[in-house]
């Protein structure tokens, strides 16, 4: 290990490693300061795997008898017999179907994978997928993430099949129009900016907003940051916070669809484009609004939002 660090990182990094032997084979771990000694950042370039640390492993392989790197199959894994290839997403979905044939809670579901099935396990969200569980298969390095398996297995469809609830539920896990808690955060959270005291109930926004405000409660309400660290939890709480934003924007500008969207973007974009050369003060503030309006509509078109949920008028 100390032979792979003095020849990939020199002396121009600070790093630190560990090598322990409690598992089928030794482990070793690095990590280093990604600030050089001299200043400037790390880069990871693109062919790097492949001309720089694979060759450099395979040469320390060589020299200290260990035999060549041998590279996983993405999607699976070997057993302690080494005769058999498990599918780790099978498994991970069995397991799952399992516990909740059981009837356990979504919390004890959670707690029995990591006790009676051995799996690491961590939450963690995504602006894209909402909350994920992220599962580490006993004597596996890489995690697989719900959202690989498919959406039947995310934890807000593992939450309602749990409770018995329907598809045709799938809002907020119960009338959004009588719950509480929807009604505070759209009151002081997705209108604050133009009128506080004004509810809109849940039916009354189209599809498309409803996916977003859905989305941005799921998350609030699944989210416990099992097993996570202190600065994933500190993410996850910025990504929540950003879904909020999102919900808040689209309801705000009474984006009701995606055509609504693309058509507003083209409609600030050509009016941006014939104002944007006025010297009248008031004029040049206003240029300056649509552009950042323009900007945060655009960042919606992501093409992560373009999924067959929300393409509704």
């Amino acid at each position: 290990m100390r032979d792979w660090a003095e020849k990939y990182l020199g002396d121009k990094y600070d790093y630190v490693f560990s090598v322990h032997s409690d598992r089928e084979h030794v482990h070793m771990h690095l990590i280093f300061n990604a600030i050089c000694r001299e200043g400037g950042k790390f880069r990871y370039e693109k062919g790097d795997w492949d001309n720089k640390i694979k060759p450099l492993t395979n040469s320390l392989a060589e020299k200290y008898q260990t035999g060549p790197l041998r590279e996983k199959d993405k999607t699976l894994d070997y057993d302690n017999s080494e005769k058999n290839k498990v599918k780790w997403k099978d498994v991970i979905k069995r397991d799952i179907d399992k516990c909740i044939s059981e009837r356990s809670t979504y919390e004890d579901l959670k707690e029995r994978l990591v006790n009676e099935y051995d799996y690491q396990l961590r939450e963690g969200v995504s602006r894209e997928h909402g909350v994920y569980l992220a599962f580490t298969p006993p004597g596996r390095a890489r995690a697989i993430r719900t959202y690989q398996i498919g959406d039947f297995y995310m934890p807000n469809s593992i939450y309602y099949r749990i409770n018995g609830i329907s598809k045709s539920e799938f809002y907020l896990f119960c009338n959004p129009d009588a719950d509480e808690n929807y009604k505070a955060i759209f009151k002081y959270e997705i209108w604050y900016l133009s009128k506080p005291s004004s509810f809109v109930p849940y039916n009354h926004l189209s599809k498309y907003q409803q996916y977003y405000v859905r989305k941005m409660l799921e998350a609030r309400r699944l989210y416990k940051g099992t097993g996570s660290t202190l600065q994933m939890r500190e993410r996850a709480s910025r990504t929540i916070k950003g879904m909020s934003e999102d919900a808040s924007f689209i309801c705000r500008m009474n984006i009701r669809s995606e055509q609504e969207l693309h058509r507003m973007i083209e409609e600030l974009s050509e009016e941006y484009s014939k104002t944007k050369n006025e010297n009248n003060g008031q004029i040049v503030q206003k240029v300056e609004n649509r552009k950042q309006i323009i900007k945060r509509l655009k960042e919606l078109e992501n093409p992560f939002y373009q999924r067959k949920d929300v393409k509704h008028k």
